[in-house]
């Protein structure tokens, strides 16, 4: 959940509560989810991998739509009520920041890295560095869709990160 990273990462915590990422997941996409035949459910999977990427978001939208398979016998659902709020919470930190239960951020700023012993002692047993954080393609996942999916008028829906590519941002570094 954001807020308990946001008890050690406070800055990064702040600055995701007024992003995008953290309103991926408004009333606006949820009425078009509810708005679609529970049989497309192809077409949810498109939307939330990256609107609510998580194995857990997703369940949680399942139950919140009414199409949960993992209901129980007596019509509860497996979605504990922490978790069952986390797909209203958009792209959280660990959509980005979690692989196989490990903790990835990227390189520290001065090259330095902790040796295993130093880890033990750290939150989450340290981190994994990952120098694809400084890599502009890391997001492109999300932030650019390819020619042959979603477009309107032959533009594509999101296309990002390509339009980053040509900017004089990306020139510049």
């Amino acid at each position: 959940m954001p807020a308990d990273c946001g008890s050690c990462h406070v800055e990064q915590y702040r600055d995701w509560q007024t992003s995008l990422h953290a309103k991926a997941m408004g009333p606006g996409l949820m009425g078009q989810l509810v708005g679609m035949d529970p049989a497309a459910r192809d077409e949810h999977q498109a939307c939330i991998r990256c609107h609510a990427p998580l194995a857990e978001q997703a369940d949680a939208l399942a139950d919140a739509l009414g199409t949960a398979e993992g209901a129980t016998s007596d019509g509860s659902t497996v979605a504990s009520p922490p978790v069952a709020s986390l797909h209203r919470q958009g792209v959280v930190c660990a959509a980005c920041h979690v692989r196989a239960h490990q903790r990835a951020g990227p390189p520290r700023r001065d090259g330095s890295t902790p040796d295993a012993a130093q880890n033990s002692t750290l939150p989450h047993a340290g981190f994994v560095a990952s120098g694809a954080f400084e890599d502009s393609r890391f997001c492109s996942a999300c932030h650019q869709f390819q020619q042959d999916e979603y477009s309107l008028n032959d533009k594509l829906l999101e296309n990002t990160y390509r339009e980053w590519r040509a900017s004089r941002h990306a020139r510049e570094g």
